[in-house]
């Protein structure tokens, strides 16, 4: 499944004033870096986390239909699995054809579980049996992540402590001649965002 960003979010988990009051930043002459380092941790977090914090809308691109039966007998998901969590709606699924002609999917053809972040084939119904280009040819668009007012404070907690840490310490943390990760911090992040992980298997 390969992945793309059609729609980036508009605000980050964290705004610069809340975080300027965490970090005790009280004037603006560095908001600039202040505000790129924010970014950074949350993207940081995003990629430990193997989610899209804020809602922005995406395209996930898949070789073949749920249920697939390969040659030697084996049987592929039976469910398009979305990623980068709380799904908030699907757009559209869609497919090219072996004639590089774009389709859509009939929608009643499928049923969305927002809260497993799924796509089910509905009852009676069957994917479309048209030939198909072998280059990702089924397009999901969605849309996910949360609401700023709905993140966790868990992951904003993260995203201040690693900001913080980074606009205070604009080099690698050193002790005598051996560069270290700061451990404590490590582990409070690591402790923060560890029950919002998405696992792949």
């Amino acid at each position: 499944m390969n992945l793309k960003l059609l729609t980036p979010a508009t605000d980050e988990p964290v705004a610069l004033e809340e975080f300027k009051a965490h970090a005790r930043i009280d004037d603006s002459g560095d908001d600039a870096d202040v505000g790129g380092k924010v970014l950074a941790a949350r993207v940081h977090v995003e990629n430990i986390t193997n989610r899209a914090l804020i809602t922005s809308t995406w395209q996930a691109f898949f070789r073949h239909w749920p249920g697939t039966r390969w040659e030697d007998g084996r049987v592929n998901d039976p469910v398009f699995r979305i990623p980068l969590g709380n799904l908030q709606s699907v757009t559209s699924v869609t497919f090219t054809d072996s004639t590089g002609t774009q389709q859509t999917v009939d929608p009643s053809t499928y049923e969305v579980d927002l809260l497993a972040g799924e796509i089910l084939l509905a009852t009676g119904a069957a994917w479309p049996a048209a030939a198909m280009k072998r280059a990702n040819p089924i397009c999901i668009t969605f849309v996910c992540g949360w609401t700023v007012d709905t993140v966790p404070q868990a992951i904003k907690a993260a995203i201040e402590l690693l900001a913080a840490h980074w606009y205070r310490n604009r080099e690698a943390v050193t002790i005598g001649r051996t560069t270290v990760e700061s451990m404590p911090l490590k582990m409070a992040v690591d402790a923060l965002i560890t029950p919002y992980i998405l696992w792949k298997f």
